[in-house]
């Protein structure tokens, strides 16, 4: 598969001298599109192939949003589900804000929610690559291979934070390198925001967070000198 990878880099490489701008970017854009009809069909009929029921963190997170909704707090006590992992509540959080809406215990719609992020999260990381480099090779090659991302698209029919904080965090970093390259503070909010609801949902996601503050003591540094 790398080799195969590295031929296909070769390839567009040699072809990315001889195209012309605007082919370039029909190329691109229809690589793209293809990518996200893919992601978007092949997410849809994984949610509706089969009924997955929640079990396990997946059941326990949906039971407490529901108890929550009516006022049962005894999953907060110590002894029980959210007093031994806290790091749930903001996934909690946003089931119940969808089970206000759609209905107590309709995990169907976060299903459904998940299967609309993965491909916006494949357009984020084009846009993503796109900020970092012009190269038609490699914009090409990430959407190939994005193509293959099976986890993303298995993940789909999980009642969990997994694929929303994965979304968040990728339009965080698609936002704070259009901060850094326009320097719109527009875009640093936008990218502060997604990151925190990234970080409710998921608190790995804090990685991220450590991430951007890294980044942005090293511009300061550089800056400076």
């Amino acid at each position: 598969v790398f080799l195969f990878i590295c031929g296909i880099m070769g390839g567009l490489t040699a072809l990315d001298k001889r195209l012309s701008a605007g082919w370039k970017q029909v190329i691109m854009r229809g690589i793209m599109t293809l990518m996200l009809i893919w992601l978007t069909f092949a997410g849809f009929w994984w949610i509706y192939s089969a009924e997955r029921v929640p079990a396990a963190d997946q059941l326990y997170i949906c039971m407490d949003a529901i108890g929550f909704m009516d006022g049962n707090f005894t999953s907060l006590r110590p002894e029980y589900y959210c007093g031994r992992y806290p790091q749930q509540l903001g996934m909690i959080a946003v089931l119940e804000l969808i089970f206000s809406v759609a209905g107590a215990f309709q995990y169907f719609v976060l299903e459904i929610i998940n299967a609309v992020a993965v491909p916006c999260i494949a357009y984020f990381g084009y846009r993503i690559v796109r900020e970092i480099t012009e190269d038609m090779a490699v914009a090409v090659v990430y959407c190939l291979t994005m193509t293959g991302c099976l986890p993303l698209i298995f993940y789909t029919s999980w009642v969990y934070g997994e694929i929303l904080s994965i979304f968040c965090s990728m339009l965080a970093v698609f936002l704070f390198l259009r901060y850094g390259n326009r320097k719109k503070w527009g875009y640093l909010a936008g990218a502060l925001a997604a990151l925190a609801l990234a970080v409710v949902i998921r608190n790995n996601c804090l990685i991220l967070a450590i991430a951007f503050c890294l980044v942005a003591l090293l511009a300061a540094i550089r800056q400076k000198d």
